[in-house]
């Protein structure tokens, strides 16, 4: 299933090992599992541009296949990006200083704009109707000013995780993960077979405290499992997976980026984290009723490396953000498809 030959450095990716975490009579079993669900917010700090607003903003996929966003400062307004339409999961988003004129965009992409180069990428990753990744980017820190979609390929039949690496990224060459489940139900890393049967969307999350990129999935036996990036100093080489003790869950999980805390939506819908520095401590349950992977972004408060808000979709379609200090759940409404 490869997706499309990309000729630069960011589709290399390696297993440590095979990963074979079912039995061979599930993995014959698995033929072309059903499409998991399509639910998936993400949500990025803008530093702000000649256009782009400075602050943190929530993406979405709206019901009409357009990408929405909306600041989650109060009674912000939901604004459709004009990306054109053609998303058939949730939207994941990540942001990075663009690469010099001379050297590609993430994904082998060259800019399609005569535009100043902008001080900011803002660049989405999502799949269209035929399962394909696909990925855009703003042009001139304008976010009403997309390229079109650029298609990576594959098949993919979960939302994609999406993740840029800051500790091995350089100017020239951007270290940009994106994983999801593929039609044979076991875990692809850009376009790379990692022979691991998922029951999730996976998720990537950088992390300080690591200096690398976390991927998280659930396994066949409802267990939560953690790979991690940069074995043997390789950014793209992911050692073998960890299972982190965590039973019965229903989601993969986000990791803050300056903290070990592993969000997760459990089995009973409510929002959980676990303590990913000490695994032997019980998962804390926040609450809530969300229907998503949850996505969690640093609040950046400095010495309180545990301070998030973690985005997630709500029982009646709405996004909800919950806020680690204030332990209150708030309402952004919207419809998140």
């Amino acid at each position: 299933m490869p997706g499309k030959a990309l000729p630069t450095k960011i589709v290399a990716v390696a297993a440590a090992v095979a990963l074979v975490l079912t039995s061979a009579v599930a993995a014959q079993a698995a033929v072309v599992p059903a499409p998991l669900s399509p639910f998936a917010v993400s949500a990025a700090v803008l530093p702000g541009g000649s256009s782009l607003p400075a602050g943190t903003y929530a993406f979405v996929r709206g019901t009409d296949g357009h990408i929405h966003m909306r600041s989650i400062a109060p009674n912000a307004p939901w604004i459709d990006t004009r990306i054109p339409a053609g998303a058939a999961t949730g939207p994941m988003v990540f942001t990075s200083q663009p690469p010099p004129p001379s050297a590609p965009r993430p994904f082998g992409r060259s800019r399609t704009s005569t535009a100043p180069v902008p001080k900011l990428d803002v660049s989405i990753l999502t799949t269209d109707l035929a399962g394909r990744a696909m990925t855009t980017v703003n042009d001139n820190d304008d976010l009403n000013a997309w390229e079109s979609w650029y298609v990576l390929g594959g098949t993919y039949t979960s939302p994609l995780g999406v993740n840029y690496d800051k500790h091995f990224s350089t100017p020239t060459n951007q270290v940009v993960f994106y994983a999801a489940r593929g039609a044979d139900g076991k875990l692809y890393t850009n376009g790379t077979d990692f022979k691991a049967l998922i029951t999730s969307a996976p998720a990537l999350s950088y992390n300080a405290v690591y200096q690398n990129t976390i991927l998280t999935f659930r396994g066949m036996d409802g267990n939560l499992y953690r790979m991690v990036n940069g074995v043997n100093g390789d950014s793209h080489y992911f050692g073998a997976p960890v299972r982190l003790g965590t039973a019965q869950v229903a989601s993969a999980a986000s990791v803050g980026e300056r903290s070990l805390r592993y969000y997760y939506r459990g089995t009973d819908s409510a929002l959980y984290f676990l303590n990913g520095a000490s695994l032997n401590t019980p998962p804390y349950r926040a609450g809530g009723a969300i229907t998503s992977t949850p996505y969690v972004l640093d609040e950046g408060v400095p010495s309180q490396p545990d301070r998030a808000n973690v985005f997630a979709r709500g029982a009646d379609g709405h996004l909800y953000v919950y806020n680690t200090a204030s332990k209150a759940w708030t309402d952004l409404g919207g419809t998140v498809a």
